[in-house]
């Protein structure tokens, strides 16, 4: 998946649009199991989705290619 959306952003960065990749560890949701993990200590969605709100409000001369997000403590 990476190495596609590294091709694709290069692809369109002469259009100016940005591809990034967002890494998210365990994130407490409906749609994942979660079997012997602590929900307290995993990632919520409002925590992926600040690193979107950062991504598409970053300044027009940068852009990060990937984020690694992780819970603090291992769930």
């Amino acid at each position: 998946m990476n190495g596609l959306s590294y091709s694709v952003a290069e692809e369109l960065r002469a259009h100016n649009i940005r591809v990034s990749v967002i890494c998210p560890g365990s994130v407490h949701t409906e749609l994942s199991p979660h079997a012997g993990k602590d929900p307290g200590k995993m990632l919520q969605p409002e925590d992926v989705a600040h690193v979107v709100e950062m991504l598409v409000t970053q300044s027009p001369q940068s852009f990060a290619s990937e984020i690694l997000l992780r819970p603090t403590l291992k769930p």
